[in-house]
């Protein structure tokens, strides 16, 4: 089933979320960047040699929790794997603009789906 027909009145959802979610990141996104530059020396950021992030959470956490940054930037990656292979495999069932093209001969996701590919 298209994913369109899941979500009941789409556009109306869409008005809603789309600009609630765009502001709500951007709100956050400047909230950690006021917080980075109000806990970090940036002497010390430049001598350390690390990400922003990384040497945030060592100033202000400590070094487990740095250690514990890693695990997340990688539990992020694989969600953006997971992500883009349930939203490739709907593109294969038609639920997208101009995604005839990518629909194999059956009209079913295939394996080979995952990979990109040109007709």
């Amino acid at each position: 089933m298209p994913i369109r027909l899941q979500v009941k009145r789409p556009i109306r959802t869409i008005r809603i979320a789309g600009p609630l979610g765009l502001g709500l990141c951007a709100v956050l996104y400047l909230l950690a960047n006021i917080s980075y530059f109000a806990a970090v020396n940036v002497k010390d950021l430049k001598a350390s040699g690390v990400t922003v992030a990384s040497y945030y959470f060592l100033v202000v956490f400590g070094k487990r929790a740095q250690r514990a940054l890693s695990v997340f930037v990688a539990l992020s990656a694989y969600g953006n794997v997971m992500t883009v292979t349930f939203s490739q495999s709907r593109v294969n069932q038609g639920a997208f603009p101009f995604s005839s093209s990518s629909l194999s001969s059956s009209g079913k996701a295939e394996l080979d789906s995952l990979f990109c590919r040109t007709r």
